[in-house]
Order: structure tokens, then C-alpha cells, then sequence
């Protein structure tokens, strides 16, 4: 079975190091393939990589992530985006649902959750 590419996009390396060591990616047919740390990183990593997954915090530099995602879906229409953000704001939600989103998870992260959730 081919594994799922994904995408981790926050600005703390500490997130990114989290998602990459604390998640099972193996046990999900998963392989994380790239990260970025800023909004328009995020666009040229989705742009070179395709990955089937991207996991996006709102709150990045340069450009949020609900503006990758808004950007991202013209060129990249099945990519499932996931975002995990401290933010519990119904404003940034129903964007994210207006966006398509598959999923929205509040910080800190549940990992058995998170499985769940693509």
C-alpha cells in the first residue's frame, strides 16, 4: 500500500519535532516528507512535494495558514489539510470549514485523536 505524504507546517520546531516523534506515522501509512515553518514556505513545499496530507497551524509568519489552504486548493484541490491550532475561535473555524478543511484540533495535541482524524 502506498504511504500517505505528509506535510507539517508550524513555526515552533518544537510542534514539528512533537508531530514527527510522538505520532505513529508508520501505523498510519504515513511518512512525513517535509516541513515549513512560515506561510509562504508552506506554498512552495505544497507546490514540490503534493502531499496528500498537510498539517497546518493558523498562527504562522508571513502568511496564516488559512491563506496557504485558500491558495493551495486551486492548485491542489484533494490535498486534506488538518489544522492544529491553540486558537479556539469560531471566526477561524468556520473559515477552516469554508476552506474544506478534514480536520481542526486544539493544541495541545491529543496523538490518539489526532489518529483518528484523516
Amino acid at each position: 500500500m502506498k504511504k500517505l505524504r505528509v506535510l507539517l507546517v508550524d513555526d515552533e520546531i518544537m510542534i514539528r519535532e512533537g508531530f514527527k516523534r510522538l505520532f505513529d506515522w508508520e501505523a498510519h501509512d504515513c511518512q512525513v516528507v517535509g516541513e515549513a515553518a512560515d506561510g509562504m514556505e508552506a506554498l512552495a513545499k505544497i507546490d514540490a512535494l503534493q502531499p496528500d496530507i498537510a498539517i497546518m497551524d493558523i498562527n504562522i509568519p508571513i502568511m496564516n495558514g488559512l491563506k496557504v489552504i485558500q491558495m493551495s486548493r486551486l492548485k491542489h484541490p484533494d490535498t486534506a489539510f488538518v489544522i492544529v491550532s491553540g486558537y479556539d475561535d469560531f471566526s477561524y473555524c468556520r473559515e477552516a470549514l469554508r476552506l474544506q478543511i478534514t480536520d481542526y484540533i486544539l493544541k495541545p495535541v491529543n496523538y490518539e485523536e489526532f489518529g483518528t482524524c484523516y
